[in-house]
C-alpha cells in the first residue's frame, strides 16, 4: 500500500510539473506574440518618416540634374525607398489583420472576386494569366480576404518570368472551399516549405521579406481556415487556402460584384 501510495503522488506531482510547465509555455507564447506586434507596428509607423524626408531629398537631386549621373543614381534610390514603402505597408497589413474579433464576414461570390483581381493584376505584370470559373462562395470578410489572394499573386509574380503562367481556381472539397494560386516558377526550396508562412523566416533565400505569406496565414486563420503549399511535379509551386463552408452568419445580402471577364483563361 506505501509503495502504491508512493507512486499515485510521484504521478500527480508529475501531472502537476506538466501543467505548470505548460501555462508557463502558454504565457511566454502569448507575450511573444504581443511583443511581435508592438513590433510590428512600432517598425511600420518608425519606418514612414525616413523614407518620406529621403524620397524628398532624392527627388530634389532627380529634378536638378535631369540626364546626370546624380539623377541616374536618384532614380535608383527612388526605387529602392519604393521597397521600403512596400515593406512599411506590408507590416501595417500584419499588425492589423491579427486579429480574429476584427473579421466582419459576408456572404462573398468567388468567381467575381478572382477575376477582379485577374483584371487588377494583368496590367502590372506580363504573365499568361489562368482563372478557372467557379460557383463557390464563401462566408468571410471580403477586404481580407482580397488582400490574402492579392499577397499569394504577387508572390507568384514575383518568382515567375515574363510570360510565366498564374493560375487562379477555387472549388468544394471535402466539406470546405479551396482558393488556389499557383505558378509554373522554381517552386520553393524544401527546407523553406516547413516555414514558409512565418514572419521573416519564409522568402530569405529568394530575396523576400516572407511578410505576404505571413498575412495570408494569419487571416485565414482568423476565418478559421487553413493554408498549405506544395511544389508542383513538373515546376512552381500551388498555395491553397482552406476555408470552412459555414461561417458567422453574414451582416447583409451576398455582394453582387459583375465580372469583368469570363472563360477558362485570361491572357495578357
Amino acid at each position: 500500500m506505501a509503495v502504491l501510495f508512493l507512486v499515485m503522488v510521484w504521478h500527480v506531482r508529475r501531472r502537476v510539473a506538466a501543467i505548470r510547465e505548460a501555462r508557463r509555455y502558454a504565457d511566454s507564447e502569448h507575450e511573444m506574440r504581443e511583443m511581435q506586434k508592438r513590433f510590428v507596428r512600432f517598425a511600420s509607423h518608425e519606418l514612414r518618416t525616413p523614407v518620406t524626408v529621403g524620397r524628398g531629398f532624392a527627388e530634389l537631386i532627380r529634378d536638378a540634374q535631369p540626364g546626370s549621373q546624380a539623377a541616374q543614381d536618384a532614380i535608383v534610390v527612388l526605387e529602392e525607398f519604393d521597397n521600403l514603402e512596400r515593406i512599411a505597408a506590408s507590416l501595417l497589413t500584419l499588425a492589423r489583420v491579427d486579429e480574429r474579433a476584427t473579421v466582419k464576414p459576408a456572404v462573398v461570390p468567388l468567381s467575381p472576386l478572382l477575376e477582379r483581381t485577374v483584371t487588377r493584376w494583368r496590367p502590372a505584370a506580363d504573365r499568361d494569366w489562368r482563372l478557372s470559373p467557379t460557383s463557390a462562395v464563401v462566408v468571410a470578410d471580403r477586404q481580407r480576404l482580397e488582400t490574402a489572394i492579392d499577397s499569394l499573386v504577387e508572390n507568384a509574380v514575383r518568382y515567375t518570368e515574363k510570360g510565366g503562367r498564374i493560375g487562379l481556381a477555387a472549388y468544394p472539397e471535402a466539406g470546405s472551399v479551396v482558393i488556389e494560386v499557383r505558378d509554373d516558377g522554381p517552386g520553393i526550396p524544401d527546407e523553406e516549405l516547413a516555414y514558409v508562412f512565418e514572419s521573416f523566416r519564409s522568402g530569405a533565400s529568394r530575396g523576400g521579406t516572407g511578410i505576404g505569406l505571413a498575412i495570408v496565414k494569419t487571416i485565414v486563420e482568423a476565418h478559421g481556415g487553413a493554408v498549405s503549399v506544395e511544389n508542383l511535379p513538373g515546376g512552381g509551386a500551388s498555395f491553397r487556402l482552406r476555408l470552412p463552408v459555414q461561417g458567422p452568419p453574414p451582416s447583409g445580402p451576398a455582394e453582387q460584384d459583375e465580372p469583368r471577364h469570363r472563360g477558362v483563361a485570361i491572357s495578357a
